[in-house]
């Protein structure tokens, strides 16, 4: 579950120059895909993008790297034109939704399975 919403986009002075928390949170992201495969040759990953208040699965359930960094770098480029620049753009982060969504896709994974929501 990841956090789109518009205090992501805020530049943070912790984080390298003309950064905003939102460029760090995808690139971390795209990041873990690749130690979670690495670490879980078998495992599923999904992904789902929260704001305005709303959670959306970015990547449905589902095998294979490349998918998930593909996605991630087109919701990059995606959300960092959302909106122009403009106070406020990205909404309010509900991550009530955005476990509810989680939940309801880990809901056809085989029961002999872990499920989990990071």
């Amino acid at each position: 579950v990841l956090d789109c919403s518009r205090w992501s986009r805020e530049r943070d002075p912790a984080l390298p120059p003309a950064r905003t928390r939102l460029e760090t949170i995808l690139g971390l992201a795209s990041d873990f895909v690749g130690e979670y495969y690495d670490q879980n040759p078998l495992g599923h990953l999904g992904i789902v993008l929260c704001r305005d208040g709303e959670a959306e699965m970015l990547t449905s359930l589902g095998g294979g790297p490349a998918r998930h960094r593909l996605a991630l770098s087109a919701a990059t480029s995606a959300e960092l034109s959302r909106g122009g620049g403009r106070p406020g753009a990205g909404g309010e982060f509900s991550l009530q939704n955005g476990v509810e969504v989680a939940g309801r896709s880990l809901g056809h994974a085989p029961r002999h399975g872990s499920r989990e929501v990071v």
